[in-house]
């Protein structure tokens, strides 16, 4: 008999176990702008295609996903009024990101505002930390 019938608690494959490292291990690199699905890899000693294969169920790509996560990050800074003094520029490169010209494009794609507009809503209305930040804090 396996003891994953007698208990409630589901077996954790080894490969979702690397999946979750190598998403914390982006985590606490998502300022370097070198972060790439190939350095990511490499730190890992795994292929990028295995590191796909790796993500695969969790319906994510991995330059997507620090994409995403980047951008959140930025927004979250954008609205912070204690962060006002900074400027766009220096928030985007604190989280990897250096190209303005990108930044804007991808603001404006992921969550339909600018840097502008979005420092703009923040000091018009309370702010709330978004739940996708505020749970990994």
């Amino acid at each position: 008999m396996v003891i994953s019938e007698l208990v409630d608690v589901p077996v954790r494959r080894p490969e979702s176990e690397l999946a979750d490292r190598l998403l914390a291990y982006c985590l606490t690199r998502l300022g370097d702008p070198g972060l790439t699905v190939e350095s990511v890899a490499q730190a890992h000693r795994i292929s990028v295609r295995y590191l796909y294969k790796l993500l695969q169920p969790r319906d994510l790509t991995l330059a997507a996903w620090i994409r995403g996560e980047r951008l959140a990050r930025i927004r979250h800074d954008l609205a912070d009024p204690g962060l006002a003094n900074r400027t766009v520029a220096s928030i985007a490169a604190r989280w990897g990101i250096l190209n303005p010209a990108h930044l804007s494009r991808a603001l404006k794609g992921e969550f339909g505002q600018t840097a502008a507009a979005i420092r703009q809503s923040s000091r018009e209305t309370p702010r709330e930390l978004p739940r996708e930040i505020s749970r990994e804090m």
